[in-house]
C-alpha cells in the first residue's frame, strides 16, 4: 500500500531495497548549501526502523525534541561551509574598522582572542550553546563577557546582511548568570606616580584627555560625561556639577591648570550641548567610554584599574598636598564625610578651590 507523503519539513521515512533487520530509513533535511547559485540539501540520517510505524515514531519523536530546543535545530542555508570564525571576522574588521577608533579596534580585537577555541571552527556550525561553553571557560569578568556577546552578535548581523547564516545564534546566547560574578573583582587600587606619568607621555588622544580630567578633577565618570557646555566657566576655571546621586555632588568644581588646555579643548571641538562626543559626534556614553577609552589607558599602562580608581586618585593626590580636608570634601562632593556644619555654612568661592587644586602636579 502507498504511504501519504509526509508534509514538508517534517522528514521522511522509507523502505530500503534488499533483505535488512531494519529497512526503513528515518531522514531528514537539516539545512542547505548554496553554491554558485545553486542549493544543495543537507539531511540527516536519524536512524533505521524494523517497521514504518517506528520509523515513523522515530521522526516524531525528533522532531519533539527539536520543538523543546529551538537551539539546536540546524536547518541553515551555508554558502560556503568552508567560511571560519576568523574568515568572518577578518572580512567584517576590514569595513567595520575603517571607520574605528584605535580604542575600539583593540576592545574587540581583545574579545576575539577570547574566542581562540573556536577561531577554525566553520562559522554557520556554531550554536548558542559553542559560544556559551567559550564564555564559561573564558573566566573573564562581566564587562568582558559583555564585549565578548557584542562581539558575536556583530558578527552575526554581518554573517546575515551577507548570506552568510539564516540564524543569528549570538541573540541567544544568556550572559545573565555572570553579571553578579567578576572573578577579577578587586578593591579599588590608585594609579601611581608611574601609571600618571606613563598617561602624560602617551600621544594625544580622546582617552588620554578625559583619562587626566578625571584623574584631576575627582568626578564621578557619569558626572563628567554628563557636563554641558553652559556650565563650564573657562575663563574662572571651573566647572558645576549640576546633577549628581547626593546632594553634596551638586557643588563647583574647580580646573587645575594642568588639565585646562584639555577642557579648553573640548568646549572649543563642537557646538554641540554637552562637553564631550563619540566618533559619530554622538553623546559620549558610560558604557562605550569604559570598553573603548578606558580599556585602551588600561591595555597601554598594562594595568586593570576600574573608572572609579581615577576619584580615588585625585583625593590621594590631594591628601598628599596637605589639602584643607573640608576643602577636599567640597570639592569631591562627600556628602557622609561632611559635619553639619560643613554642609551648611561652609561655602568657598570657586577662585579658592581653583588656587587649592593647582598644586597638584
Amino acid at each position: 500500500m502507498r504511504r501519504m507523503k509526509l508534509p514538508q519539513g517534517v522528514g521522511q521515512v522509507y523502505k530500503l531495497s534488499g533483505s535488512r533487520r531494519n529497512p526503513y530509513i528515518v531522514r531528514k533535511t537539516v539545512g542547505f548549501i548554496e553554491s554558485k547559485g545553486k542549493k544543495k540539501q543537507i539531511i540527516k540520517t536519524i536512524g533505521y526502523a524494523r517497521t514504518y510505524q517506528d520509523g515513523f515514531l522515530m521522526l516524531m519523536n525528533y522532531n519533539n525534541e527539536i520543538a523543546k530546543n529551538p537551539n539546536q535545530s540546524s536547518m541553515v542555508l551555508i554558502p560556503d561551509v568552508k567560511l571560519k570564525f576568523r574568515e568572518i571576522y577578518d572580512m567584517w574588521t576590514k569595513d567595520f574598522f575603517s571607520t574605528s577608533t584605535k580604542a575600539t579596534i583593540n576592545g574587540y580585537n581583545a574579545a576575539y582572542k577570547a574566542f581562540s577555541s573556536i577561531h577554525n571552527k566553520v562559522f554557520a556550525s556554531l550554536k548558542t550553546i559553542d559560544y556559551e561553553a567559550v564564555i564559561a571557560e573564558s573566566d573573564k569578568n562581566y564587562a568582558t563577557i559583555r564585549k565578548m556577546k557584542f562581539l558575536i552578535s556583530m558578527l552575526y548581523k554581518f554573517a546575515l546582511k551577507h548570506e552568510y547564516v539564516s540564524k543569528n545564534y549570538a541573540e541567544l546566547v544568556d550572559i545573565s548568570k555572570y553579571s553578579n560574578k567578576n572573578p577579577n573583582k578587586r578593591d579599588r587600587e590608585k594609579f601611581s606616580k608611574d601609571d600618571i606619568e606613563k598617561i602624560w607621555a602617551m600621544p594625544e588622544s580622546d582617552s588620554k584627555s578625559i583619562t587626566l580630567m578625571l584623574l584631576y578633577t575627582g568626578t564621578r565618570v557619569s558626572e563628567l560625561l554628563d557636563l554641558k557646555k553652559k556650565d563650564v566657566n573657562l575663563k574662572e576655571r571651573y566647572f558645576r556639577v549640576v546633577e549628581s546621586k547626593t546632594a553634596a555632588g551638586i557643588r563647583v568644581v574647580p580646573i587645575c591648570k594642568k588639565i585646562y588646555p584639555y577642557f579648553e579643548s573640548w568646549m572649543n571641538r563642537n557646538d554641540n550641548e554637552l562637553l564631550f562626543e563619540n566618533k559619530n559626534h554622538d553623546p559620549l556614553l558610560y558604557r562605550f567610554f569604559r570598553d573603548n577609552y578606558f580599556e585602551e589607558i588600561n591595555e597601554l599602562l598594562g594595568t586593570n584599574h576600574l573608572i572609579h580608581d581615577t576619584r580615588h586618585t585625585f583625593i590621594s593626590m590631594c591628601a598628599e598636598k596637605s589639602m584643607n580636608e573640608t576643602i577636599l570634601k567640597k570639592i569631591a562632593g562627600h556628602a557622609n564625610a561632611q559635619s553639619l556644619t560643613e554642609r551648611v555654612y561652609t561655602h568657598f568661592d570657586p577662585s579658592f578651590l581653583v588656587e587649592a587644586v593647582d598644586v597638584l602636579d
